[in-house]
C-alpha cells in the first residue's frame, strides 16, 4: 500500500473505526421501551391466538407496546440511520428482500396453483377427498352446460363436506358450474327455486325452452351423479308398483289408505322413476323392459294366471322382484317362490315374549347380516307369515373338496325362538320372515393349492334378484308413523324397504358409487397434553429463538 493510499484510507470516515458514542438519557429511555412494546406486542400476538379474537385486554396490551415502540423509534432515529446506513445492515437488507423476493415467487406459484387447480392429488387412503372414475366419465361426457344450485346454510349439519363436494365437481369440468347460496339469507333465490328444505339442489341442463331440471335432498356423490346424468339424458332407472289388486298405493294418503309416500319420496331423491303399473287391463299382460324392479306390495286379491306368468315371465328374463306379502296372499306366489327355493309355509306368526305393545301378532323382527340390514337392530312386522328356505345351510364340505357354492337363498329377517307358527303346518321358532334370492351368487372360493378352472369370456345376461317379505304394512306411511315416524323407530322399517330396493336394482342402476370409507386419523391428547403443546409451540419455542438471537448478538458486539 503506498503512503497515498494510506494517507487517503486516513481521511475516508467509512474506513475509521467505529467507536460507541454514550447514549443520552432520553435514548437510553428509548431503547428500554423499544425492549418493553417488542415484550407487549408478542404477549398481545400469543394471546389474541389462544383467545381467536381481539379481547379488550388484548387491545389494551398491543396500543401500549406500539406507543413504547415508536417511542424508540422517536428517540433514536439517529442511531437508526447511522445503523442503516452501515456496510453490514445494507448486506443483510439485501439478503433480506433477496429472502422476501423468492417468497413471494412461491407464494405466487401456490395462489396461481390453488386458484386454477393444477397439480391436486387426493394423497388419502380411501380417496375421499375425490370424485370417483364413475362421476368423472359421467362429467368428461357431457355435451351441453349443467349448473348446479344448492342452497346450504352454514348451520347445516353436513355442510363442509357438501362444499368440498360440490367444489370436486366444479373442479372436474369446465362444463359445469355450481352456485352456493345461504339458504336462510339468499330469500329471493330461495323463493325462484321454491326450495323447501336447507341442503336442497337443483341440478339443470338444457336452454330455456327445453331446460331439464332435477331435484336431489342432502346431496351423496351417487345422488349428484345420477342427478347429472339424469338432467342431461333424460334418462333414470325405473322401479314399477303393481296396482289393480289392493295393493298398498305409491300415493296414498289420508286415514285408512295404505301409502307408500315416504318410500317413494327417498326412491325419486336417490334419482329412480317411480310408477304404477296395472297388468289387469292389458289384453296380454307383460311387464315393461325398461322396469329394473317390480314391487308387488300386499295384494289383497289373486292375480290372474295370464298376470302371474308375466311375472314369471319377467324374473327369468333377470328382472328383479321384491314381493311384500300377507299371510293370506303369500299362496299367491307359491309357485314362482318355489322355483327359486323360497316356501311359503302359510298361517300367522305369533310371539308373546317379543312382541310390540303386548299384541302378539305385531311381532319383532331381528335382522341377520346382510347388505339390507346394515346398521338395523329391529324391525316392526304386524301380521306376519313365514317362509322356509332351501338348503339354507349348506353342508360342510368334505376334507380336500373345494367349499360348497353360496346358497341363493338368504334369510334377512328372524323371530326369536319363543315364536309360533299357526296353520296346517304350526312350527316354533326361529322363523324365516323375509328372504333375499340372488341367482348371481359370488364365486366360491379356491381350495390353497388348486389350480383355478378358466373363466368364460362372456358369462351371459345378469339374472334376477327377489325378496320376498311375510309382511305387507311394515313400509306403508300408516305404520312407519305409529311407530315415530322415520326420525323415531319407524325409520328402521323404512329404511330396510329402501336398502331392500337398492340391493335389488344395484347392477341395474345407471350409475353406481360405493360409499368411501372413511378412515379415522383422529388423534387424542389429554387436557394436560393440549396445555402442553400450546406452551410449547407459543411460549417456550419462540422465548428460545429470541434468546438465541439475543446471545449470538452480544457476543458477536464483544468480539
Amino acid at each position: 500500500m503506498t503512503g497515498e493510499q494510506s494517507q487517503h484510507r486516513a481521511r475516508d470516515p467509512r474506513l475509521l473505526p467505529q467507536t460507541s458514542q454514550p447514549l443520552s438519557t432520553l435514548a437510553y429511555y428509548g431503547r428500554m421501551a423499544g425492549w418493553a412494546g417488542s415484550t407487549l406486542l408478542l404477549v398481545a400476538m400469543f394471546w389474541a391466538g389462544i383467545k381467536h379474537g381481539l379481547v379488550l385486554p388484548v387491545k389494551i396490551i398491543g396500543i401500549l407496546g406500539l406507543l413504547c415502540v415508536a417511542f424508540w423509534l422517536y428517540t433514536n432515529l439517529h442511531a437508526l440511520v447511522l445503523a442503516i446506513k452501515a456496510r453490514g445492515t445494507q448486506a443483510a437488507l439485501s439478503s433480506t428482500l433477496f429472502s422476501v423476493f423468492v417468497l413471494g415467487i412461491l407464494v405466487l406459484v401456490n395462489y396461481i396453483g390453488a386458484r386454477h387447480h393444477i397439480l391436486r392429488h387426493d394423497f388419502s387412503k380411501s380417496k375421499q377427498y375425490s370424485l370417483s372414475d364413475a362421476t368423472k366419465n359421467v362429467l368428461r361426457d357431457l355435451k351441453e352446460p349443467v349448473t348446479i344450485t344448492a342452497f346450504i346454510s352454514k348451520d347445516y349439519y353436513n355442510y363442509e363436506n357438501l362444499k368440498r363436494l360440490l367444489d370436486e365437481y366444479s373442479y372436474a369440468s369446465s362444463k359445469l358450474k355450481v352456485n352456493i347460496y345461504d339458504f336462510k339469507t339468499a330469500v329471493e333465490k330461495v323463493q325462484e327455486y321454491n326450495a323447501a328444505y336447507d341442503g336442497t339442489m337443483f341440478v339443470e341442463c338444457g336452454k330455456d325452452d327445453a331446460k331439464k331440471k332435477e331435484e336431489i335432498r342432502g346431496g351423496t356423490e351417487e345422488q349428484i351423479t345420477s342427478a347429472i346424468l339424469a338432467a342431461s339424458t333424460g334418462e333414470k332407472t325405473r322401479i314399477c308398483f303393481l296396482s289393480g289388486h289392493g295393493e298398498a298405493q305409491l300415493d296414498g294418503f289420508g286415514e285408512g289408505k295404505r301409502g307408500l309416500s315416504m318410500i317413494k319420496g327417498i326412491l325419486e331423491n336417490q334419482q329412480y322413476k317411480c310408477d304404477t303399473i296395472n297388468l289387469v287391463t292389458q289384453k296380454d299382460p307383460q311387464v315393461p323392459a325398461d322396469c329394473k324392479l317390480l314391487v308387488i306390495a300386499g295384494p289383497k286379491y289373486a292375480l290372474s294366471p295370464k298376470e302371474l306368468t308375466a311375472i314369471q315371465k319377467y324374473v327369468d328374463q333377470g328382472g328383479n322382484l321384491m314381493l311384500m306379502v300377507d299371510p293370506q296372499s303369500a299362496m299367491f306366489f307359491a309357485d314362482l317362490l318355489k322355483a327359486h327355493g323360497v316356501t311359503p309355509l302359510g298361517g300367522q306368526v305369533t310371539d308373546r315374549m317379543n312382541s310390540a305393545e303386548g299384541q302378539p301378532e305385531v311381532l319383532v323382527a331381528f335382522p341377520d347380516q346382510h347388505d339390507t340390514t346394515k346398521g338395523l337392530q329391529m324391525l316392526i312386522l304386524p301380521t306376519s307369515t313365514a317362509f322356509e328356505v332351501q338348503n339354507a345351510e349348506p353342508p360342510p364340505p368334505m376334507p380336500g373338496a373345494p367349499p360348497p357354492p353360496p346358497q341363493k337363498g338368504q334369510a334377512l329377517l328372524k323371530t326369536a325362538d319363543t315364536a309360533t307358527l299357526s296353520g296346517a303346518t304350526p312350527r316354533k321358532g326361529p322363523l324365516t320372515m323375509a328372504v333375499a334370492v340372488d341367482e348371481n351368487p359370488p364365486k366360491p372360493e379356491q381350495m390353497p393349492g388348486m389350480p383355478e378352472p378358466p373363466q368364460p369370456e362372456d358369462e351371459g345376461p345378469r339374472k334376477a334378484r327377489i325378496i320376498v317379505v311375510g309382511d305387507s304394512d311394515f313400509a306403508t306411511d300408516n305404520m312407519i308413523n305409529m311407530l315415530g315416524g322415520p326420525q323415531g323407530f319407524g325409520g328402521q322399517n323404512l329404511a330396510f324397504a329402501v336398502m331392500s330396493m337398492n340391493w335389488l336394482v344395484k347392477n341395474e342402476k345407471l350409475v353406481a358409487i360405493p360409499p368411501k370409507e372413511k378412515v379415522d386419523n383422529a388423534f387424542s391428547v389429554t387436557d394436560a397434553q393440549r396445555r402442553f403443546a400450546n406452551a410449547l409451540v407459543l411460549g417456550i419455542v419462540p422465548l428460545l429463538i429470541i434468546f438465541s438471537g439475543t446471545l449470538v448478538w452480544w457476543l458477536r458486539r464483544r468480539s
